[in-house]
């Protein structure tokens, strides 16, 4: 840097004396000589200008992630060290020709005074400096000769004649520094000219890593798709040899009696079909094309069905999904009673539904097709006569009377989608009369009221019209008092009630009477009463609030809990919501569904658990800090808190 004198505003000239000790001062203010001050401008600009080229010349594309940030701030900083020497040098040399001229200006008017003193005996003071006049005096009485003064005035010059040889010096270093600017100048175009390459080889290298990511997500869906379509075709392959094993034992037993001969022909057609369903199988594993891009699930299960109990081919389970335009809330939770009774039943599922596909356009008959489900159209029932029905919930649930219409089955079991099974409900069929859920809300396992969540029916045409009549009347609050009324009041047909072990609601586990007893006759410890059926998970607020099936849901919004500085997901809390979750993503697997954005968020692992990856909806906490735990701190979901 240059010396801070030089950057001072000019002072006022002084006058007589004064001007001796000014320019003594002067002198020791700029003591260091013009090949110092170059030693002291040139080090910094030269270990910025080495930086900066070193700096350009890293022009590969992998250094440029790294040196690319630097580059741009490297060429500022060189810019602005170039500036602030330049108006330095420019400031010292305007200094110096100011301080010069001054300086001359002084010693014009001094040789005047003295020589106007050997002409008269008095010396004019200046009237800018009267402030010195004193000294000025003493300075004149104390050298009397006007040789002195001339000795001193030659002094004068020749120190000014100094200034001038470093003034012109400090101009041959600034027209240096302004060539070397010059070069930094042509350096940084030069400079920015590579920055600009680098950039576009970084951008061709981004659309290049974009391009193979692609590929390998799309690797990983092949890998995937044909992971799953190995384990598929190794459970149907299991499956069909169980059913061809038992199909022989049948034939053996037939063989034993003679007099079903007619049967044991028709046995020997099913294994003989078994057989070729599996060979094809075989077939098909061996036959696996590379490119899967068109796989399809059915390409997998084929034209097996499923294995339909003998002698009651016209029983079957019903539920029903409807929604909202733009909504699938109810068509997705179909899935999982869907995938259930694949698991655990011999009997297939009939869905009524008005919708025609899911939200990415898949089909929704043939999405269902691959989880063996018949999907018949849900109609719109007009039964607000009376002008009472003003709730939409309450006219959707009643058009589940459709399920009595359906004449071509002979029994059926109505099952609502906000639940799930977690054994097979077959047994039902085989007992007699009719038989439902109790409505037992408060766990106390009493009560004579029918919950619709599950029920044993007999379709007919005759008790649907006396169902739909009663409806329109509008006496009843929901449509399982219409249920219970009809068939207890005008039938005289009172429905039969299902233990809390066999069906309870989500809100009532671990308080049904467990089967499970020690030789003493004390309960086994332990939670051993699982039902077989549970209706609604349960849920935060009062019974009949939006959350009392919180986890029998998808939308991992209203199942996050804000309690404190913690964020829950308080669905892995609950023992059946995990169940409930894989029988999802294992239906949406075989449905073809499993990339649509809220499937995908609620499937992956590192959204529902961390909140982590791109189609999360935020973080989750695994567990909430001590002092908020024990002291029972409140808390609300998520939909509450965004209001």
């Amino acid at each position: 840097q240059v010396g801070p004198s030089l950057l001072m505003p000019s002072p006022q000239m002084p006058t007589g004396l004064e001007s001796r000790v000014a320019a003594e001062s002067f002198l020791k203010e700029v003591d260091y000589t013009p090949s110092q001050r170059g030693a002291r401008l040139w080090p910094s600009v030269c270990c910025a200008l080495a930086a900066f080229i070193a700096g350009s010349g890293a022009s590969s594309g992998a250094l440029w992630w790294y040196y690319g940030p630097l580059l741009g701030q490297k060429q500022a900083d060189v810019k602005m060290l170039v500036d602030s020497e330049l108006s330095a040098a420019d400031e010292a040399n305007a200094y110096l020709m100011h301080r010069n001229a001054a300086l001359l200006e002084r010693v014009q008017e001094l040789e005047k005074a003295f020589r106007d003193k050997d002409n008269a005996k008095s010396v004019p003071v200046p009237p800018r400096e009267e402030q010195h006049d004193s000294d000025l005096a003493k300075g004149l009485r104390g050298n009397n000769s006007t040789e002195s003064f001339q000795n001193k005035s030659v002094a004068f010059r020749q120190q000014l004649a100094t200034w001038e040889r470093e003034r012109n010096e400090l101009e041959e270093q600034v027209e240096d520094a302004q060539d070397e600017a010059s070069k930094w100048k042509s350096a940084a175009l030069k400079t920015s000219k590579d920055v600009d390459r680098i950039s576009s080889t970084g951008k061709q290298a981004e659309v290049q890593v974009e391009s193979l990511q692609a590929k390998l997500d799309k690797a990983n869906d092949i890998n995937a798709v044909l992971t799953n379509r190995e384990h598929a075709e190794q459970e149907k392959l299991a499956d069909l040899h169980q059913k061809m094993d038992s199909m022989k034992e049948e034939h053996r037993q037939d063989q034993r009696h003679a007099a079903k001969s007619k049967s044991k022909g028709e046995s020997m057609e099913q294994v003989k079909k078994l057989k070729k369903e599996v060979a094809a199988l075989k077939d098909k594993r061996k036959a696996k094309s590379a490119d899967s891009s068109g796989f399809k699930v059915s390409d997998i299960w084929g034209d097996v069905q499923h294995d339909v109990h003998p002698s009651s081919s016209k029983w079957a389970f019903v539920t029903m999904a409807h929604d909202q335009a733009g909504e699938q809330k109810h068509l997705l939770r179909a899935l999982v009673i869907a995938r259930a009774l694949k698991r655990l039943s011999a009997y297939p599922l009939v869905l009524l539904t008005n919708a025609s596909q899911f939200s990415d356009g898949t089909s929704t008959k043939d999405a269902f097709r691959e989880l063996n489900v018949k999907v018949l159209p849900l109609y719109r029932l007009d039964l607000d006569e009376g002008g009472k029905d003003s709730s939409e919930k309450t006219r959707v649930t009643r058009w589940m009377l459709q399920a009595w219409g359906l004449t071509d089955f002979e029994k059926l079991v109505w099952i609502d989608t906000d639940s799930v099974l977690f054994r097979t409900l077959d047994w039902l069929f085989e007992r007699p009369g009719m038989w439902a859920q109790r409505n037992d809300r408060l766990c106390k396992d009493k009560g004579a009221s029918v919950s619709s969540g599950l029920i044993l029916l007999y379709p007919s045409k005759s008790d649907y019209n006396g169902l739909l009549t009663l409806a329109r009347q509008g006496t009843d609050p929901d449509v399982q008092s219409t249920v219970r009324k009809y068939f207890s009041d005008i039938r005289n047909q009172p429905f039969n009630l299902l233990s809390s072990v066999e069906a309870s609601f989500g809100q009532c586990l671990g308080k049904a009477t467990t089967p499970y007893v020690n030789p003493d006759g004390s309960v086994v410890p332990g939670y051993w009463s699982l039902p077989a059926f549970v209706h609604e998970s349960g849920g935060w607020g009062p019974m009949t609030d939006q959350y009392q099936s919180v986890c029998f849901s998808h939308e991992i919004s209203q199942q996050k809990y804000y309690v404190g500085q913690s964020i829950l997901n308080m669905c892995q809390y609950n023992p059946v919501a995990a169940h409930w979750r894989s029988l999802f993503c294992e239906a949406a697997t075989i449905a073809g569904i499993r990339r649509m954005k809220e499937v995908d968020e609620f499937c992956s692992d590192s959204c529902y658990y961390f909140g982590r990856g791109s189609p999360c909806s935020g973080r989750v906490n695994a567990t909430m800090t001590y002092p908020e735990y024990y002291a029972r701190t409140k808390g609300m979901p998520e939909p509450e808190v965004d209001g």
